[in-house]
Order: structure tokens, then sequence, then C-alpha cells
């Protein structure tokens, strides 16, 4: 997606990744791998929010690390809630792409089975 700055000028959104974890072993975690590799591909740049991220450093990519525990889930769960919830937050007028419901606030894209 483009947006129009003041000038009226069409420029590429930054697309803003909130999930668990990018990357590595699981299904998800592949494919959302797979995801932002092809948003990379496209030229668009990719900040992903997240727990674990085992892409490698490339261009465009920007990883930002939710801190918290991954167990037991009845803390896990809320403190990624909110702590993403912020960091997100942050990354205003891009577009965001939220692998479920992890975080409070708007998403653009929350993919469902």
């Amino acid at each position: 997606m483009s947006r129009i700055d003041g000038n009226g000028t069409a420029r590429r959104r930054e697309v803003v990744l909130v999930a668990n974890d990018v990357g590595g072993l699981g299904g998800m975690e592949r494919q959302l791998e797979r995801l932002v590799l092809g948003v990379l591909a496209a030229g668009r740049s990719v900040t992903v929010v997240a727990r674990t991220c085992a892409l490698e450093p490339r261009e465009g990519l920007r990883f930002v690390r939710v801190p918290g525990p991954a167990r037991p889930f009845p803390a896990a769960y809320p403190a990624f809630f909110v702590l993403a919830s912020l960091l997100a937050a942050r990354r205003r007028g891009a577009l965001v792409h939220a692998t479920g419901a992890l975080m409070a606030g708007r998403a653009d894209l929350s993919p469902a089975r």
C-alpha cells in the first residue's frame, strides 16, 4: 500500500508484523518467515515485533524484541499483549499485521482460519 504525504507524493508504508515468534521451527514461524521475506523482496521495509526472530539481518528488516517470559502461558500472554501493544503503537502510519489477538489497538491485517 502507498500513502500520500503532505506534498501529494505517494510513499510506501512500512509493514509491522506482530507475532510471538518469526522464523525457525514450527509451521506458523516458517510461514511468517516466508511472508517477511516476500514483503522485503517486494521492496518494502518490515519491522518484526516479536519475542524471537530467527531471520538473518538484512536491509529493510528491523527486529523489535518483546521482552518477557515464554511460559507459563497465564503470565506470558498478558505480558506480551501489553508490551507488543506499546511497541506497535510507536510505528505510526505503518501497515500493521497481527497474527491473532496479540495486541490492543487497530491492526490492518489479522489472518484467521
